[in-house]
């Protein structure tokens, strides 16, 4: 576990802020309740964008976690990385349309580029597995 953390420490941060995220959008409390937020929940419900950010985390944590027992565990990292990018560009399109000169355009910007950094690592490691005859993850 300590070598995948410290090899994976930008994934890790993500897949834990996507989980910790969905967390805080799940709360009882209405969240999303300024003006870009509201742009946002007419795409998908607050319970909803909740929902997708704690399975997606849930499920980068779990492959995070389990990387290297399964030939196909860098692409379930791939594909949360993947939907991370892709909920943080919908989240900086979101406010850039109401308000482009917000930090959270910057902010949830910068998150999908992590996003997309851990893709892009992670579509890497698995193309360097297919291509060992010993092909474990965790040897890479």
């Amino acid at each position: 576990m300590a070598l995948t953390l410290k090899n994976r420490a930008l994934e890790w941060w993500l897949a834990t802020t996507t989980f910790g995220f969905g967390g805080f959008l799940g709360q009882r409390e209405v969240v999303m309740d300024t003006a870009p937020y509201r742009q946002l929940i007419l795409w998908l419900p607050e319970n909803a964008w909740a929902g997708f950010f704690l399975i997606t985390g849930t499920l980068h944590l779990v492959a995070l976690a389990t990387n290297g027992r399964a030939q196909w565990m860098p692409l379930l990292r791939a594909g949360m990385a993947a939907a991370n990018a892709a909920v943080f560009c919908l989240f900086a399109a979101g406010f850039f349309m109401v308000w482009p000169h917000t930090t959270s355009v910057y902010s949830y910007s910068s998150f999908a580029v992590a996003g997309f950094v851990c893709f892009y690592r992670a579509m890497k490691e698995w193309v360097a597995c297919l291509c060992r005859t010993d092909c474990s993850p965790l040897n890479n």
